[in-house]
């Protein structure tokens, strides 16, 4: 999984630990799918709601459109964007974390990537 769905849990399902759940008995039940997937599953079930990091969505925003999401503290609404998401105002955003193998071959191979990921703040 690439934690779209435990940030969806942990964001918005904000009463997971006491038992709050995706209604399995809906005439279409939650499907856990990743990626371009995802992006299939709402198209075939046009009624349905998706959750999909923010990069999915901006390739196929031809296909889609986003919810806006109030603020934190009841603030106006925000619709997701790379300002929104980079300043921190839309408030379903996760971090991504780079694992590497410690070993030498693998560090040597990965620090360009890492360098460039940290000297980007953009990003």
């Amino acid at each position: 999984n690439d934690g779209s769905f435990t940030s969806f849990v942990n964001l918005v399902m904000t009463d997971h630990d006491n038992g709050e759940t995706i209604d399995i008995n809906r005439p279409l039940p939650y499907t856990e799918a990743y990626g371009s997937d995802a992006l299939q599953h709402q198209l075939e079930h046009t009624d349905s709601v998706g959750y999909v990091g923010y990069h999915y969505f901006f390739e196929k925003q031809d296909l889609f459109w986003a919810a806006p999401i109030q603020g934190f503290g009841g603030a106006e609404f925000v619709m997701p964007s790379e300002d929104s998401i980079r300043d921190g105002s839309y408030p379903l955003i996760r971090p991504i974390f780079m694992n590497v193998n410690n070993d030498a071959d693998s560090l040597r191979d990965a620090v360009s990537v890492l360098e460039f990921g940290y000297h980007r703040p953009e990003l």
